[in-house]
């Protein structure tokens, strides 16, 4: 994942370091968006690198959470398009809710901190939340964020609205 979803490396930057790293073809699967793509291909082109259009698609089946890897996926299409939208509005929408099970917790994190780092990404995630964890002294790395407090069914974890795995199948199909 780029910056663009909840990696910390812009699009270029993960190609040339594919590049670097002696790879001939990448691909970019951020958190239901294509964003990063353009800025992705362009540099594959530049460093001679092919880059697989790709993304990770947030779905469930029966409250289980599902991230769908779809290579190749249509970045045009407008139906997947508008699913990813509601995806990254559920997710961004759940943040102040997170925060509020946090300092009930007695672990306050304020959205300015989750929101320092967001970066270019089009929603806010648990990756952010935790890295703010992380900054405040609340927890050593992401992998403790989630064990702890923001995994599916922890203490602080809040629903929010992804797409029937069947559906996202459909969709990237």
């Amino acid at each position: 994942h780029s910056a663009v979803s909840d990696g910390t490396d812009s699009p270029a930057e993960l190609v040339a370091a594919a590049a670097a790293a002696g790879l001939a073809v990448v691909a970019l699967t951020d958190h239901d968006t294509f964003d990063g793509l353009p800025e992705a291909l362009a540099e594959g082109q530049r460093l001679g690198i092919e880059v697989v259009p790709g993304m990770e698609l947030s779905c469930s089946r029966d409250g289980q959470s599902i991230h769908l890897l779809a290579y190749g996926a249509d970045a045009g299409d407008l139906d997947l398009a508008a699913e990813m939208a509601l995806v990254r509005d559920g997710r961004s929408g759940r943040l102040r809710p997170v925060l509020a099970k946090l300092a009930e917790l007695g672990v306050p994190v304020s959205e300015e901190a989750v929101l320092s780092f967001v970066g270019d990404s089009p929603s806010v995630g648990r990756p952010h939340i935790a890295d703010a964890l992380i900054a405040a002294g609340w927890v050593k790395d992401r992998k403790e964020a989630f064990d702890r407090f923001l995994a599916d069914g922890g203490p602080a974890h809040v629903e929010r609205y992804t797409i029937d795995i069947a559906r996202g199948i459909d969709l990237v199909h």
